[in-house]
């Protein structure tokens, strides 16, 4: 075989047989040497995705049960107040000064004895 073939595969004293082996061989290597880059960039997406998806997931369930654990402690404390347990006083400081609101303390005979300290 004469031309720029023969120049590229080198020597043809050994016959067409040797390029065409010699073409195999480099096909057959970057066909295998594709596929696994696919596949591993399949594996690593699919990782990545499946990390993301529970770090989602932890981050929901750990809001859910601070909320949850929250609005227990603002029930308990709700029904101690109403149940007269002990006096509750909310404060907060406005531009027009500081608001109090004291809730009383009431006994099982509903009479509400104001507490003002």
């Amino acid at each position: 075989m004469e031309g720029p073939l023969s120049d590229f595969f080198g020597s043809t004293s050994g016959g067409e047989g040797e390029v065409i082996v010699e073409v195999v061989v480099v096909v057959v290597v970057v066909v295998v040497v594709v596929v696994v880059v696919v596949v591993l960039v399949v594996v690593v997406v699919h990782v990545v995705v499946v990390v993301v998806v529970l770090v989602v997931v932890v981050v929901v369930v750990v809001v859910v049960v601070v909320v949850v654990v929250i609005a227990a402690a603002a029930a308990v404390v709700l029904v101690l107040v109403l149940l007269g347990l002990f006096n509750y006083k909310i404060k907060s400081k406005t531009a027009l000064g500081t608001i109090e609101i004291v809730l009383p303390h009431c006994d099982v005979r509903s009479t509400c004895i104001h507490h003002t300290q």
